[in-house]
């Protein structure tokens, strides 16, 4: 649940019962236990509270989706930004420029330029290394 494995829930029963002693260990158990069970009741009437306001101010599944999807920022703007566009053509993952016409082919043919010329021209090119 937190992360706690069996060799540190027996080092905190040890320092309590150095702590509290044998005679108070019992009752602050009963204290513990009680504690931890009012707060899950709390939680859970607040979790029904929540659902409830929701409602009455007209919050639908789809707006609670939304909300839930901005826990990611990136992902939640890669979804509405990039919605029907096809990475592929956006070339960006390759050292290719993409298109600047969107992706759509054209009618024209061109020659590719020499290889030769798109390094030395690539090198002339500001380069910021930690942008990337």
């Amino acid at each position: 649940m937190f992360g706690i494995g069996f060799a540190e829930i027996l080092v905190i029963l040890v320092v309590a019962l150095l702590v509290f002693g044998p005679d108070r260990l019992p009752e602050m158990t009963r204290q513990a236990a009680s504690f931890v069970r009012d707060l899950r009741t709390m939680v859970a009437n607040a979790r029904r509270d929540i659902a409830v306001s929701a409602q009455d101010l007209g919050i639908d599944e789809e707006d609670l989706r939304t909300l839930r999807a901005l826990r990611n920022p990136k992902a939640f703007v890669r979804d509405k930004v990039l919605d029907g566009i096809d990475l592929e053509d956006l070339a960006l993952d390759d050292d290719a420029p993409a298109p600047s016409n969107g992706g759509r082919e054209t009618t024209t043919t061109s020659t590719p330029p020499e290889p030769a010329a798109t390094a030395e021209s690539a090198s002339d090119l500001p380069y910021d290394p930690e942008a990337t």
